[in-house]
């Protein structure tokens, strides 16, 4: 539309200001302002040979004519790569975290790829809780799923000082890190070193179904925490090492055991049972011919 308006305007100006014999020649082959703006790029304009060359370079004289043209052709080019410029960087800045607040420093937890834990902060100072974030339901509660759409990591912006970072899991260990310097004006990315995996069960029908299960220590005698199976994508979140799962089902007579190993920046399915196979119904018959 700016376009549109600058070249309405150019034309009457130069309907002003020119009296030469080619006034005439020159409404017949009317240049655009945009036009304008792409044969300037084009030095010496050898890459045009149509009968628009002649056009062009009368433009170009005329637009040495009046102040108010040579103004539009240098400012207008110069606003419109400021504009384009701006809006790249405003969708830069919505797509990440806001500024660090005002006389704060940030922490930033890295999980490697894990949407979201439960944990706090505590100040060393005076041993007083901070902040707290729980967006995790217990592995234990039978509503808990994944429920996706966290596109960047968790973060908190405290004063400066020195805090402990817990982060809880699914099981009664807690993972801590201390000593953490919060500096102001600063971002202080915190590596959290915690696993998670899916447990899925089928019963004897090939039925997914949601049980409760047991985790142990590695050597199985120690139960360290309880978890629930969902016919839904669900994660359990560990410290990391080597645990053991076991679902004991008096309804199937089952008791399966499985190994659990857990590392950063790890994701572990462990499946028990077999999906439901549905039969070829043509499987079996003999067709007569």
């Amino acid at each position: 539309m700016r376009c549109l308006l600058v070249g309405a305007a150019t034309d009457r100006l130069l309907r002003r200001r020119t009296r030469s014999p080619g006034t005439t020649g020159w409404r017949r082959n009317k240049l655009t302002f945009a036009r304008f703006l792409i044969i300037q790029k084009v030095r010496g304009m050898e890459y045009l040979r149509t009968s628009r060359i002649t056009t062009a370079r009368r433009f170009l004289v005329y637009t040495r004519i009046h102040p108010t043209l040579r103004l539009l052709a240098t400012v207008f080019p110069i606003f419109a790569v400021l504009g384009i410029s701006g809006c790249a960087t405003t969708n830069g800045m919505r797509g990440g975290p806001p500024a660090i607040a005002e006389g704060m420093g940030r922490l930033v937890l890295e999980t490697a790829g894990i949407d979201a834990i439960n944990y706090y902060v505590i100040d060393e100072e005076t041993d007083e809780e901070v902040y707290s974030q729980s967006p995790r339901l217990p592995g234990s509660s039978p509503l808990g799923y994944e429920r996706g759409g966290r596109s960047e990591p968790q973060w908190v912006d405290l004063p400066p000082g020195t805090y402990t970072v817990v982060a809880e899991t699914d099981v009664d260990d807690i993972v801590e890190k201390k000593n953490i310097r919060v500096t102001m004006g600063e971002t202080q990315h915190i590596t959290v070193p915690v696993g998670r995996f899916q447990l899925i069960y089928f019963d004897q029908s090939g039925t997914r179904r949601q049980v409760p299960f047991l985790i142990y220590d590695q050597e199985g005698r120690t139960v360290l925490g309880r978890g629930m199976t969902s016919t839904e994508l669900r994660y359990f979140i560990m410290p990391e090492g080597e645990y053991k799962v076991r679902i004991e089902s008096a309804a199937s007579e089952r008791d399966e055991i499985r190994p659990v190993q857990i590392g950063f920046g790890r994701t572990q399915q462990i499946t028990i049972g077999s999906p439901e196979v549905e039969e070829d119904p043509g499987e079996g018959r003999r067709e007569d011919w």
